[in-house]
Parts: C-alpha cells; sequence; structure tokens
C-alpha cells in the first residue's frame, strides 16, 4: 500500500510572512512523536534566503526549488520532486511554501493529481495576508493576492491587519485574525489542520488562469562584499525605495555586519526588517523588480551603488 502524506500549502504575497508562520506553526509542538515533515521552499533568485531562515528540529527535512515559480516554469518539476520525495522521505507531511508571485489556483492543478492517485491528502490550502505599505502597491498586485485568497482553504491575518480594510473575494473561506503566539496556533491552527477533511479541488474559469504567472516582473541575485551597520542597512533600502518606488517588489537576504555579525534583510510591500542572525550566511540579496526597470536595476547596482562591490 502507498504511503499517503498530508500535504498543505502555504501561500501568500512576496513578504506576507508565509516563512515566518510555517516557523511559529512547527515551534509550537504541530508535529507529534516520530512524525515526519517535508518542507519545499520555493524562491526566486540563486539563493534560497527562507530555507535558511527555518528553524531545525528532529524529524524536519528542508528542500529547496530555485530560480523561478512553481506554478508556471516548474511546475512538472514540481509534481516529479514530490513523486520522489514522498518515495524517498516517505513523509507524514509536507508544507509546501511557493513563491509570493505563484497563482494558487495553478499550483493545486498537479497537486490534485497527485492527490487523486492516492500519493497525497491536500488539505485546505492557507493563505497569509499581510498589510500593504500603500494602496498602490496593493492594487498593483492584486490579480495574483486576489487569486491567492479566492482559491484559499483558511485566510490568516497578520495581526496587524485591519479586517475591513480587505475585499475578501469569497465571503465563505474561514478567516483567522489573531495574535501569532503558541496558544492560539494550537487551538486555531492545529485544529483546522488536523480535520479530515481535504480539498476538494475548484474547477478553473479559463485556461489563461491555469498558466498565468506574475508577468511584469524580474528578479537579481547580488553579493556585496562589504561590512553594514543596521545604520547603512537602513540607508541602502532608502535609497532603493526613494529610486524605484513601488516598482521595488522584494528584497531579502544576509550582509556581513562590521563586527562578525549577520544581518537579515527584508524589504516587502508589507514593511521591512534588519535584525541580526545566529550563525554565518553567505552574503546575498535577491531583489524583484518591475521588468521595465530591469537594466536600471542592473546599472544601479554595479556604477551607482556606493555601499559594495556587488558581483551579478
Amino acid at each position: 500500500m502507498e504511503h499517503t502524506a498530508s500535504l498543505i500549502v502555504i501561500s501568500g504575497f512576496l513578504g506576507a510572512g508565509k516563512t515566518t508562520f510555517i516557523n511559529k506553526l512547527i515551534g509550537c509542538g504541530f508535529l507529534k512523536e516520530n512524525e515526519k515533515c517535508l518542507v519545499i521552499e520555493n524562491d526566486f533568485g540563486e539563493i534560497n534566503v527562507d530555507s535558511r531562515l527555518l528553524t531545525r528540529q528532529e524529524g524536519l527535512a528542508v528542500s529547496e526549488i530555485n530560480s523561478g515559480c512553481v506554478c508556471c516554469s516548474l511546475a512538472g518539476n514540481l509534481e516529479s520532486f514530490l513523486r520522489e520525495a514522498l518515495k524517498t522521505v516517505k513523509p507524514d507531511w509536507v508544507i509546501l511554501e511557493p513563491s509570493g508571485a505563484a497563482r494558487l489556483s495553478a499550483l493545486l492543478q498537479p497537486l490534485e493529481k497527485l492527490q487523486g492517485e492516492g500519493l497525497i491528502r491536500l488539505k485546505p490550502p492557507i493563505t497569509i495576508l499581510g498589510k500593504p505599505r500603500t494602496a498602490i502597491r496593493q492594487r498593483s498586485f492584486w490579480g495574483v493576492i486576489r487569486n491567492q485568497l479566492e482559491y484559499a482553504g483558511l485566510i490568516v491575518m497578520r495581526p496587524e491587519m485591519k479586517w475591513e480594510s480587505v475585499p475578501l473575494p469569497n465571503p465563505d473561506v474561514p478567516v483567522f485574525h489573531m495574535e501569532w503566539d503558541d496558544e492560539n496556533f494550537r487551538e486555531s491552527i492545529f485544529s483546522f489542520l488536523e480535520e479530515e477533511e481535504s480539498h476538494g479541488g475548484r474547477t478553473l474559469e479559463t485556461a489563461a488562469e491555469i498558466a498565468a504567472p506574475l508577468m511584469g516582473i524580474a528578479y537579481e541575485t547580488i553579493r556585496p562584499d562589504g561590512k553594514y551597520s543596521r545604520g547603512t542597512i537602513r540607508e541602502m533600502l532608502e535609497c532603493l525605495n526613494r529610486r524605484f518606488g513601488p516598482d521595488l517588489v522584494r528584497l531579502k537576504g544576509f550582509l556581513n555586519g562590521e563586527e562578525g555579525e549577520t544581518w537579515h534583510v527584508e524589504y516587502s510591500l508589507f514593511g521591512q526588517k534588519i535584525e541580526k542572525t545566529e550563525g554565518r550566511e553567505e552574503a546575498c540579496l535577491n531583489i524583484i523588480v518591475s521588468r521595465s526597470r530591469r537594466l536600471e536595476l542592473e546599472q544601479y547596482l554595479t556604477q551607482d551603488h556606493r555601499y559594495a562591490k556587488i558581483r551579478i
């Protein structure tokens, strides 16, 4: 008899807090004794930043799919990867964190196929919703955000979100608006995931919706070789924001500190973060920008950027 794993997709736009949510879920005791969980991280760029931020523990395996979005160019690879992983790892749970640019409707197709073959039990997907910096940024990417909300089985709002500020496309989908503490996760999220219900699938309206990736963005991976303080990193983000504004969609990675520390840096539609992280990580930044300004970004990084020598 084939081993059947429960699979949950944690969706959400770039920077909404998917990795933070997964860390919280696993850290507060979601896995039962002797259970195995495979976390699959899909990211843009040459370096998978999110996989390095996951807290490792017994029973947890982490795999990476980089340099593209699993809902479009890598969809076939995802199916093949999952088939092999289910055979070799035999996990009890699979947590898939797709790129924040992934349309959930397209991602569910290969997963529903595997469920039909009895290889996985596809749980209703969870979509994380954060608060955009400005309304114009939310409007710019509303098509992708709406798709992730529309095909979700559960919507989890970040604590700072205002309930009434978001036009939810499907009133029948449950919404959790809570503080992200251990007690709330155990009472609400655990209960939702432990229900026997599986994702039943939905008829997709058009072929275009199935294949359409988030168009109009480009990404670069850069490797600064300088050493930074919190102040110089903040100045770097401010310069990028002034230069590119809403066209700077996402930035995340690690930078070396002036005193031997490593800085974890995040910038997205939902805010920014500069914090010290344990251990030493390779200095790198994955940057996503509107495609129309990719050449300008390359020029800015190689010629105008004054904080570090950068290799693209």
